[in-house]
């Protein structure tokens, strides 16, 4: 493999009023919304993400079961895995390059994203909503979005999420662990 590394310079920060926000999620992977009037929401569908996870999980359960001795892993469900990964690297980049052309386009100057730490850990949703949550690499699509928009000259913000679920924003709730 050939990794390419160049210097690239950075755009002048952009100095707007405007802000958006971005959650994160499973079926739509990014909510954008903005403060800015007549711009429409964004939402980036997750699901593409989902069937390839599904698709790999039942394919590599179907190789595994077919393995001799204790053998972990085989030429098949390494060449699944590198696709999968593939796969994933390209979705990743895509809906993170989509995300700050709409900042940038829009000429939003904040970009506020909602992360939660180790929301993976411990996952108990069942078995399938496990595999389907703890496969997806929230936490790369953050790090990409944020270093493209230092590129764009855009501020991001990531903010704590924990606990905001069962608080309502139209009564200026607090966020409080029940």
């Amino acid at each position: 493999m050939i990794e390419v590394v160049y210097e690239k310079t950075l755009q002048p920060q952009i100095h707007s009023t405007y802000v958006a926000g971005i959650d994160l999620g499973i079926d739509s992977k990014v909510a954008l919304s903005t403060n800015k009037p007549g711009v429409k929401p964004m939402l980036v569908n997750g699901k593409p993400l989902k069937s390839v996870n599904q698709l790999y999980n039942k394919r590599k359960a179907k190789y595994q079961s077919h393995l001799k001795g204790n053998r972990k892993s085989s030429r098949k469900i390494e060449a699944l895995s590198y696709h999968r990964n593939r796969f994933v690297e390209n979705y990743l980049h895509n809906t993170s390059k989509l995300v700050v052309n709409y900042l940038v386009t829009n000429n939003i100057g904040t970009v506020v994203i909602g992360k939660n730490d180790n929301w993976k850990q411990s996952a108990n949703i069942g078995k399938k909503n496990n595999q389907n949550f703890t496969q997806i690499p929230h936490d790369k699509l953050v790090k990409q979005i944020t270093y493209k928009c230092q590129l764009a000259g855009i501020k991001v913000i990531e903010t704590e999420e924990s606990y905001t679920s069962k608080t309502s924003a139209i009564d200026l709730e607090k966020p409080i662990c029940y």
